[in-house]
């Protein structure tokens, strides 16, 4: 949720029909956001929020579920769990075998997956 790249949320957004006339609500949404605290009368500062999908809204988990939807592993023995939240993998492996994990999340963050 945290570290989307809009730039590529909103190219996936358009792949997906979304209509051009959206994307600057959604752009509106994600950027600039600012929070404070209250406590009975009293109000903190505002500060702003980190970039990323907000996790407390209606539209967050759906704009995080469509960056992981084309998030393959094409690794033998390797699976893959997305809930709306996390991405979650797993393998199986012999005593022998050599683990894809470390060259998996290599590809993610090198750009050579796509999420």
């Amino acid at each position: 949720f945290d570290r989307i790249g809009y730039n590529i949320l909103i190219e996936k957004l358009l792949d997906l029909g979304v209509r051009r006339s959206l994307i600057p609500w959604i752009i509106n949404f994600l950027c600039d956001r600012r929070q404070r605290v209250k406590i009975g009368e009293s109000f903190s500062s505002w500060l702003p929020v980190t970039p990323g999908v907000p996790q407390w809204t209606k539209l967050g988990p759906i704009l995080f579920l469509i960056m992981i939807n084309d998030l393959r592993v094409n690794s033998p023995g390797t699976k893959m769990w997305k809930f709306v939240d996390d991405v979650s993998s797993s393998e199986n492996l012999t005593s022998n075998s050599f683990s894809a994990t470390q060259s998996t999340l290599d590809s993610i963050i090198h750009g050579q997956l796509t999420i």
